[in-house]
């Protein structure tokens, strides 16, 4: 059996990994073989970007290549994929890929030009007056920009509930303020959080537990913004219930979409976003083709993070090995999520919840802060499958 895993994000390089543990006898005897094809050289650990928008470290350090993290009994191919062909079972791009099983972890693509006005190179120019922290080219940009930022108004932006790191707007919010407290320069700079929806952000635990911090920081809240427009000439955004906000720095959570093969293959929904069941991570309609992490179309409290797509591969696999032994696949995602928000650079919070367990948030503090701070490295051992 041929199992290919699309893309060599959080979930196809846990999966990829962890499967080929699980099936090692397989491997060894030529009964299977994993196949992981991915386009990129390089894989980025995208939580980093938030970090390297402040200057904590470089990009550089949160980025490795991509060869190096493959299990050894994984064939990984590099190539382009622009098309999936069901009927054929084969993935098309330079070269054809033939499966008998496929995963689908191609993730979530930010799109600024969901925005009409605004484009990814307006994000990437310090002097643009728009910044992002969601692409790696943004945060690079961003933080020159935040190191040079004496006074005015920085306005923090989430264009669309679907984004990936649900956590990460609120939390750079919070690092913005206590970045410019201890450089002395928060007397002199207004920050403004925008929300389209009627609460800071989509997990009501989150959003509980940080607007009394706004409130006290003195960082102002709009909700139910929605932006349809973008003048990037007079650093303005436009609401689609008439409302305009101005700025000097105006930093975008953009919308996000789904990739492009699946969007040219016909497989997902108008965003790009497959089909996908909550519980056994099968694509709707299929018994041969999967989807993990942001690929996927589950909403909440299914939401676009890097945890979720952990462990949904982790699930995923035990699941393929059993299948592929011909035996019962029992195992079940249940919704597990958990992600660290840190409210300042020495403290953090923690947000957990599953299928049975509603969304909690753990004491703020420095011993989380320095759990979270371990993760960002231990995250190379977790997508390796040794976590």
């Amino acid at each position: 059996m041929r199992i290919v895993i699309l893309g060599a994000g959080t979930g196809g390089l846990t999966l990829a990994n962890r499967l080929a543990r699980l099936i090692a006898d397989e491997l060894e005897r030529s009964r299977a073989e994993i196949v992981l094809v991915e386009r990129r050289k390089d894989h980025d650990y995208q939580p980093g970007y938030l970090m390297a928008s402040f200057g904590v470290r470089p990009l550089a350090h949160y980025r490795r290549s991509v060869r190096p993290l493959v299990h050894r009994r994984v064939r990984l191919i590099e190539d382009d994929v622009r098309k999936v062909d069901l009927d054929g079972r084969r993935l098309r791009g330079e070269t054809e890929t033939a499966y008998d099983l496929l995963i689908v972890a191609t993730g979530s693509v930010p799109d600024f030009r969901l925005i009409p006005g605004l484009d990814a190179e307006d994000v990437r120019r310090p002097d643009a007056g728009f910044g992002t922290f969601y692409t790696a080219e943004g945060a690079e940009a961003l933080a020159r920009t935040l190191e040079a930022f004496e006074r005015g108004r920085i306005a923090v932006v989430v264009a669309s509930p679907v984004h990936k790191c649900p956590a990460a707007p609120t939390e750079f919010a919070l690092l913005l303020d206590d970045l410019l407290r201890s450089a002395g320069r928060r007397r002199r700079v207004e920050i403004v959080y925008t929300s389209p929806l009627d609460q800071l952000n989509l997990l009501e635990a989150l959003d509980a537990w940080a607007r009394p911090e706004f409130h006290r920081r003195g960082i102002e809240a709009l909700f139910s913004f929605v932006p349809v427009r973008a003048d990037v000439a007079r650093r303005r955004l436009f609401a689609k219930d008439g409302r305009t906000l101005e700025a000097d720095l105006i930093v975008v959570v953009p919308p996000h979409r789904g990739a492009d093969v699946v969007r040219n293959s016909g497989l997902g929904d108008e965003a790009g976003f497959l089909p996908t069941d909550p519980e056994t991570l099968a694509v709707a309609g299929r018994d041969d083709v999967y989807a993990v992490g942001d690929a996927t179309d589950l909403a909440f409290p299914v939401l676009k993070a890097g945890a979720i797509a952990h462990f949904q591969a982790v699930v995923l696999a035990q699941n393929l090995a059993h299948r592929l032994r011909n035996v019962p696949t029992p195992y079940r995602y249940d919704g597990r999520f958990l992600c660290f928000v840190d409210d300042g650079f020495a403290s953090s919070a923690f947000i957990r919840y599953d299928r049975h367990h509603p969304p909690r948030t753990a004491t703020t503090g420095g011993l989380v802060h320095a759990i979270r701070q371990a993760y960002h490295e231990l995250y190379w051992l977790g997508v390796r499958g040794l976590l």
